[in-house]
């Protein structure tokens, strides 16, 4: 591997089916060592896509570079050789029912012919560093989901790849488990250096292990960058949609109530982040406007280390003089407000 390649490159690649664009002009990197999250929603091309990136599919047009080499046009065998460098993981785990769990960590390496004790050796290994070592002899059907998960990331590691595929990899996961499995991602990727492209629909998985994130829409990409960029400052509808799952939203007895104009109590929404969120600013507002805000809904989050917040804030409006320059406070030190409208109470 070329230390200094991306492991991926994308140059406008197009992938169509009949009249319908899966993949519509793609063009992207992928950093080695980093964990990449491309995120959309249900037929936005995320698993056409990556089904181009191991063979499986065949572009229409542009350009696929794996660690600066052309891959675009390889032969089936050509393939079968940057397949050994590139892991998946699949969201239904894809295990063997008739071998064990060590047979079916070992079965890459014995696919390239790799004698029987090296397998073994291999196997348990990955299994150790997965954590699941004493269900080296148990059968799929005897695991859990995460277990299954864990033997899943064990074979793909098999072939000491550079770079892990992981295709909805907890989407048939509950919370907790999800979260143990995300944990041993970020473990392999900083202990490993493995690259993790994290293929999801899931907010919350991009939130918890990726640094950068794709945000894909009808084949075409809508927005991209830091995660915690992306969290504080969503600019497509797209994005902001897919936000709208984890992040606070105004409750639904108070929506019910607003009047775009009329009423004693304002309602704003704020978008806040880094220092500006780590500061008392409802404070500074009150010491600065002489007007007070109260919290009625959201909170403050860490994402890569800083902080990101929306809060929906009631302030005092019968003196609407007053209340505009609370406003006009409010917007010069967050990153984006908006006044939704006005209650009574």
């Amino acid at each position: 591997m070329q230390a200094d390649k991306p492991v991926f490159e994308l140059k406008d690649i197009r992938r169509r089916f009949a009249q319908t664009a899966a993949i519509d002009g793609v063009s992207l990197t992928v950093q080695r060592g980093e964990i990449l999250g491309l995120i959309g929603r249900s037929g936005a091309g995320k698993s056409t896509l990556i089904r181009c990136l191991n063979g499986l599919e065949t572009i229409d047009s542009g350009e696929i570079l794996f660690d600066g080499q052309t891959i675009s046009r390889l032969s089936e065998g050509g393939w079968r050789t940057v397949r050994r460098h590139i892991g998946i993981i699949f969201q239904h785990f894809n295990l063997l029912s008739s071998r064990n769990v060590l047979d079916n960590v070992a079965l890459p390496l014995k696919l390239m012919g790799a004698p029987r004790k090296q397998r073994h050796n291999r196997a348990m290994e990955l299994l150790e560093l997965v954590g699941i070592a004493d269900k080296a002899f148990s059968y799929p059907a005897r695991l859990s989901g995460g277990q299954k998960q864990r033997v899943g990331i064990a074979r793909a590691l098999a072939s000491n790849p550079s770079v892990l595929l992981c295709d909805e990899a907890t989407s048939a996961l509950d919370p907790e488990t999800t979260r143990s499995i995300l944990e041993l991602l970020e473990k392999i990727n900083r202990q490993m250096n493995i690259t993790i492209l994290l293929i999801t629909h899931e907010m919350d998985v991009i939130r918890n292990i990726a640094q950068r994130v794709i945000v894909l829409d009808h084949g075409k990409i809508v927005e991209q960058g830091p995660v915690k960029d992306i969290f504080a400052r969503p600019q497509t509808p797209t994005t902001q949609s897919l936000l709208q799952v984890i992040t606070p939203s105004l409750p639904v007895s108070i929506a019910a109530k607003l009047d775009p104009v009329l009423g004693t109590r304002g309602i704003v929404v704020l978008h806040i982040s880094g220092a500006q969120a780590r500061r008392p600013f409802l404070n500074d507002l009150a010491a600065q406007t002489g007007m007070a805000a109260q919290i009625i809904q959201g909170g403050i989050d860490t994402i890569q280390g800083e902080a990101v917040g929306k809060l929906f804030l009631a302030i005092d409006a019968t003196d609407r003089k007053k209340f505009t320059q609370a406003v006009e406070w409010l917007a010069r030190h967050s990153d984006k407000s908006e006044v939704l409208g006005f209650t009574h109470d």
